[in-house]
């Protein structure tokens, strides 16, 4: 089975103030999926558990350093993702640039009469 972060929510707290005094608190849903018992030629089945306190994550398996880890794998796949697609743009860009040079090249020679 398959586990994921579905959801978290984390609530901060202001560092002075009314408010202050609390601790800084998070709810997390997790996602999980199974071949389809019934049929594995089907969708798999998904199902969420949660919303979970910090306490019931961590009876759950999932304490806040799993759950951080997660956070922090999924943010640079994510990021990692975004400079390829950056990258792809950029070049697709460059490709662009160079033609539009070329043909600006070549009106401008196009037009160009000698005397």
């Amino acid at each position: 089975m398959e586990e994921w972060i579905e959801e978290f929510l984390y609530r901060g707290r202001p560092p002075s103030g009314p408010g202050s005094e609390m601790p800084s608190e998070f709810q997390v849903t997790i996602g999980q999926q199974a071949p389809n018992p019934f049929d594995p030629a089907l969708p798999p089945s998904r199902r969420t558990i949660g919303p979970l306190t910090p306490t019931q994550a961590a009876e759950a398996g999932w304490p806040v350093e799993r759950l951080v880890a997660g956070l922090n794998a999924a943010a640079l796949r994510d990021l990692d993702a975004a400079k390829a697609d950056l990258a792809t743009v950029t070049d697709k860009l460059s490709a662009r640039e160079a033609e539009l040079l070329a043909l600006t090249r070549e009106a401008a020679d196009a037009t160009t009469f000698d005397s």
